[in-house]
């Protein structure tokens, strides 16, 4: 898609521009109870979608998923990844507003 070509080389763009293509990310699924929230009414503890947390340099970024996907590595390593994975896609999303 040509909008997912335009999102990759911006992101790419960014990095460079940062020099952040070197800067460490670790992201990882949350589950239900570790979540603490104050009921267990919220969509989130019963599924199906899951709270993807990424962290870059201490700021953290959450987005939702239907996918309890893990990810530690650089950031310019991201460049390619395949956005029509949908799992991957909310990763995209994330790194773009913390950078």
């Amino acid at each position: 898609m040509l909008e997912d070509e335009y999102l990759l080389n911006s992101f790419k763009d960014m990095l460079v521009k940062n020099d952040l293509l070197k800067q460490t990310v670790t992201c990882r699924a949350r589950h239900g109870k570790e979540l603490s929230l104050p009921s267990d009414e919220y969509a989130l503890i019963r599924g199906p979608e899951i709270l993807i947390e990424c962290d870059i340099a201490g700021f953290k970024g959450h987005a939702f998923s239907p996918c309890p996907t893990s990810y530690e590595g650089f950031l310019g390593d991201l460049n390619n990844v395949k956005l029509d994975n949908i799992c991957l896609r909310g990763f995209s999303s994330l790194f773009l507003m913390l950078c």
